[in-house]
């Protein structure tokens, strides 16, 4: 049987979860407390188990680790993940962590792309035009260096850089 915990308090460090008899009682559930054991019933069937350690209730369940099942899109994973590379999206789906069926690796994002081209470099030894062209008002660029940041990025970054194109107020981050 499958049960949701509802406003659960959370104490950081502390090696076992607790749970309250009397707010499981309020939510209609039926514990009996015996000289070694307990049972907690709920709509009459068993739900847990427990024994008896000094005077505590430990009771026997099993840990899962899962996450929220939502349903959506793959390409709309890479992007609630920050842009993860499609493999992270594809191992989360194999893992049962969301649902979806695997993403093929050839497809491009159209952000990520942008995100990971890179200029050509300006050479000196290039013609008078060019150098003209590179002082006129829309090639001025201006940047800004924010951190350090806390918490880092999943990939341990501190620092933003920013880039933003004057004239036309295009901003890249």
């Amino acid at each position: 049987m499958n049960a949701r915990l509802e406003n659960a308090l959370h104490v950081q460090d502390l090696s076992k979860n607790l749970f309250s008899l009397t707010a499981a009682t309020a939510r209609g559930m039926t514990i009996k407390i015996a000289r070694n054991d307990c049972i907690v019933k709920k709509s009459g069937r068993p739900f847990a188990t427990g024994s008896r350690r000094g005077m505590l209730l430990l009771l026997n369940v099993e840990a899962k680790f899962e996450c929220y099942m939502v349903e959506g899109e793959e390409e709309l994973w890479h992007r609630r993940l920050g842009h993860v590379s499609y493999s992270t999206v594809n191992k989360l789906i194999k893992q049962g962590c969301i649902n979806g069926n695997c993403i093929d690796p050839s497809v491009v994002c159209d952000l990520c792309a942008t995100s990971k081209q890179v200029r050509k470099t300006f050479n000196s030894n290039e013609s008078d035009t060019a150098a003209r062209e590179s002082r006129r008002e829309d090639s001025v660029v201006c940047s800004d260096v924010l951190g350090t940041v806390s918490p880092a990025s999943k990939s341990g970054y501190r620092y933003v850089l920013t880039f933003m194109m004057m004239k036309r107020h295009f901003a890249m981050v």
